[in-house]
């Protein structure tokens, strides 16, 4: 009966790792394709540097971000990773290169918050909601600051 029972759990992992694998794969299939339409945004070859290492800051804010709220149910009051992703926006006057932060972002938003353990559902959702906020503070700021 022991051996039925650690066969159907070893079983039971096995089909667990297999569909998180697959929404791994499917994540990472997303990211390829976000980062192919990005790159055809950008118009600019030197504009590419600026592109990535905002992901790469966008991301690591994310990822410190979300590990601070852990306890709080992933409420926090304070969200700098947006910050980082409105300033960019703001320094940039190229339309695809704007296009393409706010792409990659979300998608690296999606992506770490994944691998950090929560539902995808959620990764999407807070991913669209943070590159919205991102975009709006930047709306904003230019139809009411034209000069910042």
């Amino acid at each position: 009966m022991s051996n039925r029972i650690e066969a159907l759990a070893t079983l039971e992992r096995a089909v667990q790792s297999f569909f998180s694998l697959q929404r791994f794969a499917a994540v990472l299939n997303g990211m390829r394709s976000a980062l192919g339409r990005a790159a055809r945004m950008i118009s600019q070859p030197s504009d590419v540097r600026f592109v990535v290492a905002t992901v790469i800051a966008y991301g690591a804010a994310i990822a410190i971000g979300t590990e601070l709220t852990r306890e709080a149910g992933n409420a926090a009051a304070i969200w700098p990773a947006n910050g980082i992703l409105c300033a960019a926006l703001l320094s940039t006057s190229r339309r695809g290169t704007r296009d393409a932060m706010l792409v990659l972002g979300a998608t690296v938003n999606c992506a770490i918050m994944y691998l950090m353990g929560d539902v995808l559902a959620a990764c999407m959702a807070f991913a669209i909601i943070n590159a919205s906020e991102a975009l709006l503070t930047y709306l904003l700021i230019q139809r009411f600051c034209p000069d910042a």
